[in-house]
């Protein structure tokens, strides 16, 4: 992330993604796409974010978290 803030980063992929796929906020947010779904989450005890994904193929999930990943600057 560099300097982003996670909280301004999840805002800004929540505004992105919110026509796009179902959206749960409960543990930093997720989003449900119709074959796959990303959740990000940003670490209480390390300057870091996690982003995982999940689809019906590696390869789907690498696309799917790649093109979430590419929206973070």
């Amino acid at each position: 992330l560099g300097a982003a803030n996670p909280d301004d980063v999840m805002h800004r992929l929540e505004r992105r993604y919110s026509s796009s796929a179902r959206v749960n906020k409960e543990d930093g947010i997720k989003f449900d796409f119709e074959e796959s779904w990303v959740h990000l989450r940003k670490s209480n005890t390390e300057p870091i974010m996690r982003i995982i994904a999940e689809a019906k193929t590696t390869q789907a999930a690498s696309r799917k978290l790649a093109e979430v990943a590419n929206e973070i600057h």
